[in-house]
């Protein structure tokens, strides 16, 4: 009779004893799933708001290029060359100015080095500034200004027109008078061989705040996220650009647009 109760007593111990195994088995698995997803979520907030970040200096480092192009409009030299030029159009109507400049465009197209209408576009003061400008601020790749009618006033290179008023970017950034900032969607510049961000910004008058001309500038893509590049998280962990179509804006090792 002892006998069986032992025998009891140890089965209903080896019952409890399992049970609270199982339990503890249990409740350690709830604990590292729970502890699991506790750090998940912290590290994903963590890893978002980095990304957020990252995407605020993106943005402020395009916005500080827009507001250098518009700090060079406001240059009294620059100015007072496009007043000269467009004063040249007194007197003329809107399609005669836009016959002479498509006339001028293909000279300007066809104009070889050492030629006088590229000297006199490309070797003024206001060009020989520009070029200073680009040895200064290596990001920006090209840059140059029209008049009000889309003729060429100066340039630190040789744009592929002259005329300009009939390019989407121009129009807008002219916006029939009132003038607008115009940021243009990553586009390859053929003179440069390279992925590129145009700018284009109105030139206005300091009194009537008419607008009298637009400046151009395009910013290399590599140059102006480049920095993007040193940034590492852990071992493997990097930042890329990615447009809204799903393509590579910038990469660290990877060509740009794939």
């Amino acid at each position: 009779m002892r006998m069986a109760k032992g025998s009891i007593r140890r089965k209903i111990m080896l019952v409890i004893v399992s049970s609270v195994a199982a339990v503890t088995f249990l409740l350690a698995i709830f604990i590292y799933f729970a502890e699991s997803a506790i750090l998940t979520n912290i590290l994903g907030k963590g890893r978002s708001h980095i990304a957020y970040t990252l995407n605020m200096y993106t943005v402020d480092a395009l916005n500080g290029k827009i507001e250098d192009a518009m700090s060079y409009t406001t240059r009294p030299l620059w100015k007072d060359v496009i007043t000269e030029t467009n004063s040249r159009y007194e007197g003329m109507d809107a399609e005669s100015i836009r016959l002479k400049l498509l006339d001028m465009d293909k000279k300007w197209v066809a104009a070889k080095p050492g030629d006088p209408i590229l000297k006199e576009y490309l070797e003024n003061r206001v060009s020989m500034g520009m070029v200073d400008l680009l040895k200064a601020r290596t990001k920006i790749s090209e840059i140059f200004i029209t008049d009000k009618c889309g003729g060429l006033v100066a340039a630190s290179g040789k744009t592929s027109d002259f005329y300009q008023a009939d390019e989407e970017w121009w129009q807008k950034a002219y916006n029939g008078g009132k003038g607008s900032v115009y940021v243009s969607d990553i586009e390859f510049d053929e003179s440069s061989k390279n992925w590129v961000i145009s700018l284009a910004v109105p030139i206005k008058d300091s009194k009537t705040g008419e607008v009298i001309g637009i400046c151009k500038d395009r910013v290399g893509i590599e140059k102006l996220f480049g920095n993007l590049a040193s940034f590492k998280l852990g071992n493997t962990g990097h930042a890329i650009l990615i447009d809204n179509k799903g393509i590579v804006i910038f990469h660290h090792g990877i060509s740009t647009m794939t």
